[in-house]
Parts: structure tokens; sequence; C-alpha cells
């Protein structure tokens, strides 16, 4: 997504020094925030193109379907069959067709595509769907390879060649109980409180580790206090339990998510109709030349190898050369990898491989070089 806008429309309401850490996944939260709200503003004007196709009547049935949904007076069931919601969803369906026929309106609804994913594993984990966790893993696998990423692409073949062989090397009992949602971690009783694995290792472990009294803070990291400490945490933790009852005093966390508080709804509400403010200056669907495939932020054409928006299509064309492939004879050509609006611009080869130059960092450097 380098060079095609993303990181200017989430500055918006983000610090300019904030987004490159978000776009290379270091701040999770403020990451999955952004793509969260873009995803949602680009759907919006989805909805906008949409709605121009469709006639009155249909608009003020939507509109009064849509109140009543808010309402919770209709179920998502109910909601699902509904002949409006069909009729909505097809002339959606057609305006994504039309679209699609433009590389830059293709780029930009992958990335939709993309980020669908990520919401639906998230949903996968939090809830326990063992099977829509699986379907949103290899969905992941063709994006992976073409992004270059071969040892999360590994990864995550070796896990879903091994999850889908569990239910044979599984006694059948425990492969139901394990597929029901007990492959997440809970720490409470809750329906959207599953845990990655990972996740629960620093949660836990790694923050009573690293706490006072740990292995970090005065106690030593030898290998008999570390035995010591992870035997203890199995006894510990009843003590611990058993004191908070006793005195009354438990940390805990609110019944409310804190997504869904009122604070935060209306922070996203502002920061949102931002999103959609730029994207509507800055529009993606608009008119522009089928075969171009152009920067909303800059303006600039993608060159002839500029091809992010068939990423879905190169790594399906990768994945399926490597299949029947030794994990450890997989590689990555290098020419293989899809190449972005980053790779356009202005370049430096001297006696080296081609590297890319900002402007805007080469331009402050000349003058610092002046100024000295």
């Amino acid at each position: 997504m380098e060079g095609s806008g993303l990181e200017e429309l989430w500055q918006c309401v983000y610090a300019k020094n904030a987004v490159p850490k978000m776009v290379s996944g270091h701040s999770y939260a403020r990451a999955l925030r952004g793509h969260l709200l873009a995803q949602t503003a680009l759907v919006h004007l989805l909805f906008d193109e949409t709605e121009a196709e469709l006639d009155d009547a249909t608009r003020q049935e939507a509109s009064a379907f849509a109140g009543q949904l808010q309402a919770n007076e209709v179920t998502l069931e109910d909601a699902a069959r509904h002949p409006t919601v069909s009729l909505v969803r097809e002339k959606l369906q057609a305006t994504i067709a039309r679209l699609s026929q433009s590389r830059t309106a293709r780029f930009w609804l992958n990335y939709v595509e993309m980020v669908q994913i990520m919401r639906l594993f998230l949903r996968a984990e939090r809830c326990g769907d063992w099977f829509l966790t699986l379907q949103c893993t290899k969905k992941m696998l063709p994006y992976f390879f073409a992004a270059g990423h071969l040892n999360y692409f590994k990864a995550c073949n070796a896990y879903l060649q091994q999850m889908q062989a569990a239910e044979k090397a599984m006694p059948f009992d425990e492969f139901r109980c394990f597929a029901g949602g007990s492959f997440t971690i809970r720490s409470e009783n809750k329906f959207w409180a599953g845990v990655w694995t990972d996740m629960i290792i620093e949660q836990r472990l790694m923050r009573f580790l690293k706490g006072n009294e740990g292995i970090t803070r005065g106690r030593g990291n030898s290998d008999k206090i570390i035995a010591r400490l992870v035997q203890a945490l199995l006894v510990t933790s009843k003590f611990i339990a058993a004191t908070e009852v006793f005195t009354g005093a438990r940390i805990m966390a609110s019944e409310q998510h804190v997504e869904l508080r009122l604070k935060r709804q209306q922070c996203d509400r502002e920061h949102l109709e931002k999103f959609v403010c730029w994207l509507s200056q800055h529009n993606p669907f608009a008119d522009r030349p089928a075969d171009k495939l152009v920067s909303v932020s800059t303006g600039i054409i993608g060159d002839s190898h500029t091809n992010c928006d068939l990423a879905f299509e190169v790594g399906m064309s990768e994945l399926q050369k490597c299949e029947g492939t030794p994990f450890s004879k997989l590689t990555l050509r290098h020419s293989a990898k899809v190449r972005t609006f980053s790779a356009v611009g202005i370049t430096s080869k001297a006696n080296a491989p081609a590297l890319r130059v900002k402007p805007d960092q080469l331009f402050h450097r000349i003058l610092c070089r002046i100024n000295a």
C-alpha cells in the first residue's frame, strides 16, 4: 500500500511520525483501527455509487428498513433474507463488477477484501469459530506470497495442513470440543473473549515474569530461578484468587468493551467523517483511464511493472507453481513479488541495487547541507 494514498489518508487523524509504524505493523492497535475505518469509508463511497442506480421507492424502503435494524426491531437472520437487502446486494455487486474494470478501483477493492479477511479472522478467534479460522488462513496465503512474506506463508501453510489433519489425528470427542471453540484461550466466560495463544502468553506469563519480583527485577534469570517461578505459577495463582475473594478487591475488566463506549463511538464517527471527506476529494472510484494505475494522493501513474492491483492473481499463480515443493526447498523469487507505487519515482543507483529516494527527505537534506 506504500505510495497509494493510504498513509496520507491516515494522516488526517494520526500524527505523521506515527503512520510509518502503523504501516509496518508495529503499532498494532492503531493500525487495526485505521484499516477498519478506511474500509468503512471506502464502503461508504461504494454505497454512494450504488445509490445512484436505485429508484426512489427502493431508497425509501431501504432507509426505513435500516432504521428498524438499528432499533433492533429486526434480527440479522431476517435482514439477510429481506427482499430489499437482496436487491441492494445485487446492485452493489454490479457496481463492484463495473468498477473493477479500472485498475485504480480494482486496487482499492482488493484492499477492502483484505481488510474483510482480517475482520473475519478476528471474529473467528474471538468467538471460537474453528472453520472460519481455517477459511481465513487459507485466503491469506496468496497475499503473503505476493507481498514477499515467505516465512509467513510457510508458517500459515504448515499450520493449515496440520489443522486440516487434526480430525483424523485426534479422538472424536477431543476434536469436537476443539473445533467447538476450545482451540482459543478464554480467561473469562464471555462470547467475545477468545485470545490468541501467543497473546495470552504475553498478557499473563510474561507480565508475571517481568513484573515486580520477577526474573528481570532482582531475582536473576538463571535456569534454577526460572524453573522455580514457572512451577510456582500453578500454586500461587490459587492463592491470588483466594486473596481476591477474601479482600473483595479484584482486577477485572468492564462488561462493556472499550470499542463500545460512547466516547470511542463519537471519536470513530468524527474520524470516519474525515476519512470520507478525504476520499471524496481523492475518490479512487472516479472516472480514470481503465488501463492506468494512479495514486490517489500524488497522482503518480504506475509504470508497466507496477502490478499491486493484481496481488491476489500474482499470489495464486506463484502458489500453484510451488505445489508439491518441500518446505526446505521453497524459495521466493524477487520478481514474483508485486511492485507497488514505491518503485515509481526517483531512484539512486551508484554501483549498487536501485534504492528509492524520497523527494521531501532529499530536499531537507540538501537544505541542511546548504545551511551547514
